[in-house]
């Protein structure tokens, strides 16, 4: 800052810049993150909303680990079939959203065993995942917690 002219000292000192009372709107520019405009063929854009959300940075599904060999279907209980299951519901959920008309996005950033302890001759007994859901409306959010709490309960069951 310092080479481009700029003098940072008033600010380390807590002096003001400027009034405040003379600042009428302000105007917070970003680099956009997806592919709207691209996608939309236009060269800018007004953000009007920001979305809320929902996140879940260490949730875990808890099976049994058990021996891939000597288990039959029946008697597992495999985390991973429950995770997949369960995320197969999120993702139609979401299009139900979409298709009326919401706004949501929804992200799992992780979704793992671990390697120390699950491998190709166990059925996985634990896993760990990440869950980010955003909406523009809180009716939405609401209800995607609370079909979230009621289809985890229906899957563990």
């Amino acid at each position: 800052m310092t080479i481009s002219g700029f003098d940072p000292q008033p600010i380390r000192d807590g002096q003001a810049q400027f009034d405040a009372k003379r600042i009428r709107a302000f105007v917070e520019v970003h680099i956009e993150q997806g592919p709207v405009l691209v996608e939309a063929d236009l060269p800018i854009g007004i953000v009007t909303g920001i979305r809320g959300n929902i996140r879940h940075r260490f949730a875990s599904i808890t099976g049994e680990t058990t021996h891939a060999g000597g288990v039959p279907r029946a008697s597992r209980r495999d985390a991973v079939m429950a995770g997949s299951e369960l995320v197969s519901s999120l993702e139609q959920w979401w299009h139900q959203i979409e298709a009326n008309g919401g706004d949501m996005v929804l992200t799992l950033g992780e979704f793992s065993t671990n390697p120390e302890r699950h491998g190709i001759t166990k059925v996985p007994g634990h896993v760990g995942f990440t869950l980010d859901m955003r909406s523009q409306n809180p009716a939405i959010l609401d209800r995607f917690d609370a079909y979230l709490k009621a289809r985890s309960a229906e899957i563990a069951a």
